[in-house]
């Protein structure tokens, strides 16, 4: 509990029980007032004083509650970053791991543009037909432009057609 919010309480459980007080002590020490006037108001001043205790212990239960529930949060708001942190360190790891990915397949394809470059296009061009598409795009669009060009004219004019047109192709943008 606060202390401010413990000072108010007992400056009104103190006041109430001044008011308390004092009009027991009207009410007891009036000449003219009967014995069973002062039997009432004392009756009523210990219902209000009960009355007094009992809002006290349920104010004093809901504190509880409330600094239990503040501490299950800030806990599962710990237990969150935790998580948080450990998806952050995970993804960088995978971002990494897929760049090095990224870098190995640019240099696998970078050697197969030198090994289709060395030979001659005649030799060459039934295993550049052979590949996925885009795959030989990647390798036709690595290439010195009249290598590629004497390569294509080695195709078939239908592979070659479908290689040229992919080649053509808006090539897709990367989000991350």
């Amino acid at each position: 509990m606060s202390q401010t919010y413990r000072g108010i309480r007992l400056g009104l459980v103190s006041f109430g029980l001044g008011v308390v007080l004092a009009t027991a002590g009207t009410a007891t020490g009036a000449s003219s007032s009967s014995s069973s006037d002062c039997k009432g108001s004392e009756a009523n001043l210990r219902q209000l004083a009960r009355e007094m205790n009992l809002r006290s212990r349920q104010l004093d239960e809901r504190e509880q509650t409330i600094a239990l529930r503040e501490s299950l949060l800030r806990e599962a708001s710990e237990r969150i970053d935790e998580r948080l942190d450990n998806l952050e360190e995970a993804q960088e790891a995978i971002t990494a791991e897929l760049d090095r990915v990224d870098e190995l397949r640019d240099e696998r394809v970078g050697a197969l543009v030198k090994m289709v470059e060395s030979n001659r296009a005649s030799e060459i061009a039934p295993m550049v037909a052979a590949l996925e598409p885009l795959l030989a795009v990647e390798i036709l669009d690595e290439m010195n432009r009249t290598k590629a060009g004497k390569l294509l004219a080695e195709l078939a004019p239908t592979t070659a057609a479908d290689l040229v047109s992919r080649m053509a192709d808006p090539v897709p943008l990367e989000f991350e």
